[in-house]
């Protein structure tokens, strides 16, 4: 057999005067053999990380989070691993709502994503993930920081403008709400949210109730089934004194959610100040009836 370990015939031979090189102390080895096992930890990671997105699509959450958190544990610094465990975590909460333990699933949620953003922080879509997280956990000052940095990394982000708008809303800052309602609008002309958002803003302003009525109205012919729409317009003819109208929109808003308390309060309103109080008595009896208290 050849002496040149440059050919293989059957198995490898190496010379004698240079296998003390491929001894497991020497340092050179030592750390290829670590690359190595790094390389194929990360090979393993990413077969686990397509494992958790499939379970994510099947929508099987446990099985989900598992496969995420073996990629986590065969690559620690894989940011989408978190990310994708973070998502399973949200989508496990919403699915179990008010069950025993589902709480712990927001902190594991927003931990995810938090370290996902650590390892990598030019990740726009896990910025809107933990902003829209805490949009509904009620951390608005956080969602607000973490909307702002989507649209930092991402300036034509219509749906960070959008949330951040209505979070501006909630907190009364009407000018920095329109701005950013205004801008989801040019770049998702089919946001039905941020047209019902700015219509509210404009509402509340009490400057242009012709604005809120347009807004609303957008709103309905973009989604003619999203009855929230209905009450909004509903509530802007009320307060200008077209009560028919009103009565009409509260009338459609009451048919798409039937079990709608404060629909039926607010048509007894309108049905009151139009002069029919046997139908405004009824509709607050109906109100009542709901769970509705003033």
């Amino acid at each position: 057999m050849s002496t040149d370990p440059t050919r293989v015939s059957g198995s490898l031979s190496v010379p004698r005067s240079k296998s003390l090189a491929l001894r497991s102390g020497n340092a050179l080895v030592t750390r290829g053999l670590k690359d190595i096992g790094q390389l194929c930890g990360t090979a393993r990671a990413e077969e686990f990380l397509r494992r958790g997105k499939a379970y994510m699509d099947a929508r099987q959450h446990q099985e989900a989070i598992a496969a995420f958190t073996e990629a986590t544990r065969l690559d620690p610094q894989c940011a989408e691993a978190y990310d994708g465990r973070g998502l399973a975590h949200y989508s496990f909460f919403i699915n179990n709502f008010g069950k025993l333990g589902s709480r712990d699933e927001v902190h594991k949620a927003t931990a995810d994503f938090t370290e996902a953003i650590r390892l990598d922080p030019t990740r726009t879509e896990t910025y809107f993930r933990r902003g829209f997280f805490c949009f509904f956990g009620l951390a608005p000052d956080k969602a607000i920081a973490d909307f702002t940095e989507v649209i930092r990394l991402d300036p034509d982000n219509a749906g960070a403008y959008s949330l951040r708008g209505e979070l501006y809303e909630t907190q009364g800052d009407f000018r920095n709400a329109l701005v950013d309602l205004t801008r989801a609008i040019l770049l998702d002309p089919s946001d039905v949210d941020a047209y019902l958002c700015r219509g509210r803003v404009h509402a509340q302003q009490r400057i242009s109730p012709g604005a809120a009525m347009a807004d609303f109205s957008e709103a309905i012919r973009l989604n003619p089934r999203k009855a929230e729409a209905y009450c909004c317009r509903a509530e802007v003819y009320l307060t200008t004194g077209n009560y028919e109208e009103a009565i009409a929109d509260y009338t459609e808003a009451i048919r798409l959610k039937p079990k709608d308390a404060e629909a039926y309060h607010y048509r007894g309103l309108a049905y009151q100040a139009s002069g029919d109080h046997a139908k405004a008595e009824s509709d607050f009896a109906e109100a009542k009836r709901l769970g509705y208290k003033p």
